[in-house]
Order: C-alpha cells, then sequence, then structure tokens
C-alpha cells in the first residue's frame, strides 16, 4: 500500500494552513507532521528544504504552499484553478498579491504581540507535536523569541507598519468585492479566495482557522481591538463569511501524526 504524502507544518502557520485547506478541499488523504518552530529545520534539512509547509510525496517533494496548492488541485477532486486561461492568470495574480501583501505582514503583526506573551506562544508552538517536542517547547519558545525578532525585524513599531500594509491589501480586496460579487475570481471558490482567507484569517481570528492560534478572550487586548476592527470591515467580513462557508465543505483528508500529543 502507498504511503499518504506527508505535510510538514508548524502549527500557528497561516501559510502552512494555506496547504492544508487546498489538501482538504481537494479530498487528499495525507499525514500532518507539525514541529516546533526551530526544530521543523531537522526535518525539512533532510529533505532539501528550509521552510514549512513541505509536501513529500511518492515521488515529489513541494517546497512551499503555492506548489502545494497547485498539486492538491491537480491531484484531488476539486479545481482551484479555472481551466479558462485568462480566469487562471487572474487568480494567480491575486495569489501572488496576497503571498506579498498579506503573508509576512500578518506573520509580522501577530508575533509583534505573541512573542511578548510566551505563555500564548508556547501551546500554539506544541499544538499536536511529539512528545519530545512537547516537552522541549518551554526551553524552544524561549530560545526562539529572540531568533524570530531579528529574522522577521519584529517590534512595535514594524508590527503596526505591517498592519498598515496589511490593510491597505484588505482595502484593495474591498474595492475588488464592490460589484457584489460572490468569490474574487469567477463564479466558483479558487485558490484566490483560498489564500486571501488563509493568509488573512489571522487578522479576524477566524473561528475555524486549521492553523493554531490562542483563545481570542486570552490575547493582548490590543490585539483584540485591531481583531475587531478588520472584522467590521468589508473584506474582513468576507474572510469570515469563506470560513463559515467554504473551510467546512473541505472533509478532514489527513490523517494525524501517530506520534503526535494530544
Amino acid at each position: 500500500m502507498e504511503a499518504l504524502p506527508r505535510l510538514l507544518t508548524i502549527p500557528l502557520s497561516h501559510y502552512c494552513e494555506k496547504a492544508r485547506w487546498a489538501l482538504d478541499r481537494s479530498r487528499i488523504a495525507y499525514r500532518e507532521e507539525p514541529h516546533i518552530p526551530l526544530l521543523h529545520r531537522l526535518h525539512t534539512a533532510r529533505i532539501g528544504c528550509r521552510s514549512v509547509p513541505v509536501l513529500v510525496t511518492g515521488s515529489e517533494i513541494l517546497p512551499d504552499s503555492h506548489s502545494i496548492v497547485r498539486w492538491a488541485t491537480t491531484h484531488g477532486s476539486d479545481r482551484l484553478y479555472p481551466v479558462e486561461a485568462a480566469l487562471c492568470g487572474k487568480v494567480l495574480e491575486v495569489e501572488r498579491y496576497v503571498d506579498r501583501e498579506l503573508g509576512p505582514h500578518v506573520r509580522r503583526w501577530a508575533y509583534s504581540y505573541l512573542l511578548g506573551e510566551p505563555g500564548l506562544l508556547a501551546p500554539c508552538f506544541a499544538r499536536n507535536v511529539t512528545r519530545l517536542e512537547r516537552l522541549l517547547a518551554p526551553m524552544v519558545v524561549q530560545a526562539a523569541r529572540p531568533l524570530i525578532r531579528r529574522a522577521y525585524r519584529v517590534d512595535e513599531a514594524t508590527g503596526r507598519a505591517s498592519l498598515a500594509r496589511a490593510e491597505e491589501a484588505l482595502a484593495e480586496v474591498a474595492r475588488w468585492l464592490a460589484d457584489g460579487r460572490t468569490y474574487l475570481v469567477g463564479d466558483s471558490f479558487t485558490a484566490a479566495d483560498l489564500a486571501f482567507a488563509s493568509l488573512a484569517a489571522p487578522l479576524v481570528c477566524a473561528p475555524q482557522y486549521g492553523g493554531a492560534m490562542p483563545p481570542y478572550d486570552s490575547l493582548p487586548a490590543p490585539m483584540r481591538s485591531d481583531i475587531e476592527r478588520l472584522r467590521a470591515s468589508r473584506s474582513g467580513a468576507f474572510v469570515l463569511e469563506l470560513y463559515a462557508r467554504e473551510r467546512a465543505k473541505s472533509q478532514r483528508g489527513h490523517t494525524p501524526n501517530r506520534k503526535a500529543s494530544r
């Protein structure tokens, strides 16, 4: 029997959620292997990669969320890229836009709050990882926090600047939605909607988000204030609509890591 594809992730990553949602949406059975940040590199290095998500199939190593979404749509039951060339090109354009304008900025905004809250961050780092990694989590969190600050240039000022950049992207999406459309491109759910919703989900703390997030009520008050304001925006509400309507349609196709703690 052929082994299931393996999806290597870190629990709180919205890029990993993008890959996970694509596989779930396409009804592809897979095994998710979550790892604590920093420790994930011990596993990705073995297959010639550094970052996550990574999907390992029987014959391929797919090293990023975009390539995983493309693979899912060609191997699964749901077409996330339209057949029509013009529409497909538009979907790719939107996906590139949100990867650039939301992905890194949402991450920096979230870390600008959560790196100062190790008690909230540690459970997100360690959700469903192996027992050994869970035991190492407190030490790894302490080591990882200053490294993440440096690697992603995270502080209060850069966090606010990234939030402003993300809000500009949300405003652009709101302009697209002003004509009353149900989906970003065409008349059905595509990779454009999936990418936008996945990468914006932490901004609105979407309840159906498949990644790890602290409980909303435990978040710092200023972070909750940002979330409430963005939930009230047209594009923020659109993220919540997509999660409520479309994420629920994605049957859970993955098998949890059997060694993971619950």
